[in-house]
């Protein structure tokens, strides 16, 4: 008897839209043009596996710019980012979720502002604070 043979390789058969930030994070650094159109985009969840919908703002002022031309190579960066060959589409919704690149904005403020209020409250600021007098005037958070 032979051994059983090992369980095919999974490939996806679907898109997660969790994964769109990564998408575009890797596009950035192939097409840096088209990830900052996408950015503005929400992948809609639309039950299909062979359909892709991001959703734009009707106000979103690239919009005009997604051509056709774009979407066949948003399908290549698809397909060379994790093996999925589908079909594209953008469509313009009112209801349209938070952007990522708006959802970057907000968590990098929301994270500015922990790590400021985190720097008011140090015991080595505070300690400072108490035996000099003064105030703390501005916290910046450098970056690395």
């Amino acid at each position: 008897e032979t051994a059983p043979s090992p369980p095919p390789a999974t490939v996806e058969s679907s898109w997660d839209p969790s994964k769109w930030p990564l998408f575009l994070t890797w596009l950035k650094d192939r097409k840096p043009r088209l990830a900052s159109m996408l950015e503005f985009g929400t992948v809609m969840q639309n039950g299909s596996t062979q359909v892709l919908k991001i959703a734009f703002a009707d106000d979103y002022a690239a919009l005009a710019q997604l051509s056709q031309d774009q979407t066949g190579e948003i399908v290549e960066c698809l397909n060379a980012f994790c093996g999925l060959s589908m079909k594209v589409q953008i469509v313009v919704d009112q209801g349209v979720g938070v952007p990522a690149a708006t959802q970057r904005r907000i968590d990098d403020e929301t994270l500015a502002q922990e790590r400021k209020e985190e720097a008011r409250q140090h015991p080595l600021v505070r300690q400072a604070i108490s035996e000099f007098g003064g105030s703390v005037r501005d916290v910046r958070v450098l970056k690395s």
